[in-house]
């Protein structure tokens, strides 16, 4: 909030509006809602707390037994590669990659046609690629040293399963869900959320938004408490 031009009671209410909808919210909205002229200096001030919400989780690393996949994101072919032919599946220019952790834990009596594991806390990294160097360091960020990892037979993760205690089987891609149950209904759903309200996302900003979709599904227990969460990790930035 610091040198911000805009008044507290703006990011009051955007952080009330953010918070309330498990959904999210638009810019386009907080702006109608706030009655202003302007729609960057909304937009901007929503990145800003969407960026304090990623810094926030950051100071916590995932440990026990999690599950670790990829997801692609669709979004907007950046300028320079407009003019490129178009590929399909893994580096297409209209899909951003972004490594996904979820921290599970075994339910010992699970109630019937319940799940034997649920899922606790979840991170979401956007990788520039996918190389064995850059999945390490994403790892190393954001998982603790002592945790438990389960994924798929992918060529990279086959390279670190010495370095970090990792369970890698191959499996077909139309089972990959049953094997990592939690992190693709992660990834299903943040796609829905970026796809119906965010609608037009720039590789740029899609982190912001996947901080903002974690943070507030990590405390999605805590809905009374979620808008003085929000503003304390705005002000602690």
């Amino acid at each position: 909030m610091e040198a911000s031009k805009l008044p507290f009671r703006y990011w009051f209410v955007a952080i009330w509006l953010m918070g309330c909808s498990k959904k999210g919210s638009s810019a386009c909205n907080v702006q109608r809602q706030l009655n202003h002229k302007r729609y960057e200096p909304i937009w901007a001030m929503m990145h800003k707390i969407r960026s304090a919400m990623g810094q926030r989780d950051n100071h916590y690393l995932l440990g026990g037994n999690i599950e670790v996949d990829e997801g692609f994101f669709e979004t907007l072919v950046p300028e320079g590669q407009k003019e490129e032919e178009r590929k399909r599946g893994r580096g297409s220019q209209k899909q951003t990659m972004a490594m996904v952790f979820a921290q599970t834990e075994v339910v010992l009596q699970p109630k019937k046609h319940r799940p034997s594991k649920r899922c606790k806390y979840f991170k979401m990294a956007v990788c520039a690629d996918f190389t064995v160097e850059t999945a390490r360091n994403t790892i190393t960020r954001h998982v603790a040293q002592n945790a438990k990892m389960i994924t798929d037979g992918y060529s990279t993760y086959q390279s670190l399963a010495g370095e970090f205690e990792m369970d890698v089987e191959k499996v077909p891609s139309k089972q990959a869900h049953i094997k990592l149950p939690w992190v693709h209904t992660a990834i299903g759903n943040a796609k829905k959320v970026l796809q119906g309200i965010y609608q037009h996302t720039r590789p740029g900003y899609l982190q912001n938004y996947l901080d903002e979709f974690c943070y507030k599904l990590n405390r999605r227990y805590f809905e009374n408490d979620i808008f003085d969460r929000i503003l304390i990790a705005c002000t602690l930035t």
